[in-house]
């Protein structure tokens, strides 16, 4: 498990649509405000590292660093 230092908590912005996938569902969200289709979350970081080795144990891997170039 990793060390954490720092807040206990993380605060996470999250669009309605995401929300609806398997990989963010029981993670007990503490909701903190609605700005149209974004929500402000406030997570249990243990719990969020939970979820990640999970992922990770089922074989999902990260692709956050690999560049998006937004489309229009």
């Amino acid at each position: 498990m990793t060390c954490f230092e720092g807040s206990s908590t993380a605060l996470v912005v999250i669009d309605q649509g995401t929300t609806q996938r398997r990989h963010w569902q029981d993670l007990p969200p503490e909701l903190l405000g609605k700005f149209g289709i974004y929500r402000v979350w406030r997570l249990d970081r243990r719990t969020l590292e939970k979820r990640a080795n999970q992922l990770k144990a089922e074989g999902f891997q990260t692709d956050w660093r690999q560049p998006r170039p937004e489309r229009f």
